[in-house]
């Protein structure tokens, strides 16, 4: 028997029968696009040989964003004993091919926090491979699969895991550093409410990861074979960006990865500046806490930042201020009697403090002081989401 799911998901059916669906994404009406007949409807890898139920499934289409979407016509227990292999065997390619890309999502979670290791959540998360190797950097983890027969496995690797569909019913009483969700949002009924109780549960300056299939490429050239009863949900850039922005994230890349497969966005849970003014308050209080101790300072980079910096810093300890470029050498900037000029070796290292202000370049300049310049100081500058970070190169 197939269920009709939540009260949300039933209201959706009589819209769709009706064809009065608006998309769940922006609320734009949705047009049929297509049917697509016999699909069927089973797991990946079945254990025995046995027919399969076909079913015709209407493709439904936002003009608007370009989300797609298709009726539920999942049983409720489906996922309940769901697996996507038959057993745990693995060639060596294959395990190293994994790990490596989870590597990349674990270290730019942590580059986006400022490696703020605390906590992890991973939503949808299937055998515990990820998690498991995410614990080797995070001090505490924790995941939410609604499959049994997947969670055991992750047990058995003595991980923290809730056998559940994601949801508030979790009751989760903590906040995370991060979370991370791979190929589980398109499976999802109501995308909205996940995504917001992702963001409930993030730290402020927290990070996450929602990795999908690329619906953009599906919908563009028809790939028929990416649309099946499990995928509730076909994402582009579009609609994936207007997904996590309208739950309060702070997008800070959507790219296409896997030969063109899969859509990765990483998003951050910014603390919201409620002015120019505050945040120019909030700045000047920082550097005027920052720099007090420091005698010789410089600036490196004559940029259209340096021009506002001038006004809310201490002037009398700027001694130095540098520029690589041949056409700023020897110039000034807006009300500050120091000329500029070339970053000297025995210059640099006069300086205990350097405000790096070429925001753009932010990770060469550094390479620079370490290695070109071996300056031991220490550094402020504006990380990519423009708050003010200070490290010591030296360390």
């Amino acid at each position: 028997m197939i269920s009709c799911g939540t009260l949300l998901e039933r209201e959706m059916l009589v819209k769709w029968r009706n064809n009065e669906m608006n998309c769940i994404i922006c609320d734009n009406k949705m047009a049929i696009c297509e049917v697509l007949k016999n699909k069927v409807n089973t797991p990946n890898v079945m254990k025995k040989f046995m027919k399969a139920d076909k079913y015709n499934i209407t493709f439904y289409h936002c003009e608007n964003c370009g989300h797609g979407y298709i009726e539920n016509i999942l049983p409720d227990s489906f996922y309940e004993e769901f697996t996507v292999a038959l057993d745990d065997k693995e060639c060596n390619n294959q395990k190293n091919t994994r790990s490596a890309g989870f590597d990349r999502i674990i270290n730019r979670l942590l580059e986006m926090t400022g490696n703020d290791n605390e906590s992890i959540l991973e939503i949808g998360s299937g055998r515990g491979y990820l998690l498991k190797q995410a614990l080797e950097r995070f001090r505490y983890g924790l995941g939410v699969e609604p499959s049994k027969a997947e969670a055991e496995v992750a047990k058995k690797m003595d991980l923290n895991i809730i056998v559940d569909f994601f949801g508030r019913q979790n009751n989760i009483d903590r906040k995370f550093s991060s979370f991370v969700s791979t190929m589980v949002f398109e499976h999802l009924p109501n995308p909205k409410e996940s995504i917001l109780y992702a963001y409930e549960l993030l730290k402020d300056g927290g990070s996450g990861v929602i990795q999908v299939p690329n619906a953009q490429r599906t919908y563009l050239k028809k790939v028929y074979f990416d649309i099946y009863p499990q995928h509730l949900h076909y994402y582009t850039p579009m609609s994936l960006t207007k997904l996590v922005m309208d739950a309060g994230f702070e997008v800070l890349s959507c790219e296409v990865t896997s030969d063109g497969n899969y859509l990765e966005i990483y998003v951050k849970k910014v603390i919201r500046t409620k002015s120019f003014y505050e945040k120019l308050t909030s700045d000047k209080n920082f550097f005027e806490k920052n720099m007090s101790e420091y005698s010789c300072v410089g600036i490196w980079g004559a940029s259209y930042a340096s021009r506002s910096l001038v006004y809310i810093i201490d002037q009398t300890k700027i001694k130095y201020f540098f520029d690589v470029s041949s056409s700023k050498i020897g110039g000034y900037i807006n009300d500050l009697d120091v000329q500029i000029e070339y970053p000297e070796i025995s210059k640099v290292n006069e300086c205990d403090l350097i405000i790096i202000m070429a925001n753009e370049y932010t990770d060469e300049i550094i390479r620079n002081l370490k290695d070109r310049c071996a300056y031991k100081g220490e550094v402020i500058y504006f990380d990519y989401t423009c708050e003010l970070k200070r490290m010591r190169l030296g360390d």
